[in-house]
């Protein structure tokens, strides 16, 4: 028992061991875990959740600015496109057009009716004689919308891949259906499922 106890000497005296469940161990203890868990914490979040969020620039000033060959190397850029020309010589390729189907509202598959996805999805597309070529045709491509749509079931609907696969659907859809190579991008603009 004499070997737990320690004694605490203070100028030359001998001073009255600490018993084993002093409050100033126990404070002791919990004031290193919680350093060990702030600084454990701080070094997740730098490394991990910051990257995952879109912190990347700020991971690499903490990790000391952007030094070659440093872990957090900035995305490369994509490439941009030639713009075109338009008829009056000036380039035209930056100003891109939307055009929106709206309230599309299908039944998922295998719900039987008493499920519903309501959505609005928008076609970027690159110039005005492609933007008319989609109102004129938008029946079209309203139906194709109904029927790639609708052929999803709920939990393809709700998972974040599969929708990014519909997404490819649709574009390949359209871009089939119309005979086009101008449609840029899929949006969707409004998406609930009841």
């Amino acid at each position: 028992m004499a070997d737990d106890e320690k004694t605490v000497v203070k100028d030359g005296e001998e001073a009255a061991p600490a018993p084993a469940g002093s409050p100033i161990k126990k404070y002791g203890i919990m004031l290193g875990i919680v350093i060990v868990m702030a600084v454990g914490g701080y070094f997740v979040t730098l490394k991990f959740v910051k990257p995952m969020v879109g912190g990347d620039q700020n991971a690499e000033m903490a990790d000391g600015g952007d030094e070659a060959g440093s872990e957090h190397e900035a995305p490369k850029k994509k490439k941009k496109k030639k713009k075109k020309k338009s008829e009056h010589g000036e380039e035209g390729g930056s100003a891109s057009h939307i055009f929106e189907v709206g309230d599309v509202i299908v039944n998922p598959a295998g719900t039987g009716g008493t499920r519903f996805l309501s959505a609005s999805i928008g076609f970027e597309v690159s110039d005005e004689e492609t933007m008319d070529l989609f109102k004129a045709r938008q029946p079209q491509i309203r139906d194709a919308l109904i029927t790639i749509l609708g052929s999803k079931n709920i939990e393809q609907l709700t998972d974040m891949k599969q929708k990014e696969i519909a997404r490819l659907q649709i574009k390949k859809r359209v871009t089939k259906l119309l005979d086009t190579e101008e449609l840029m991008a899929v949006y969707f603009t409004d998406f609930v499922i009841q």
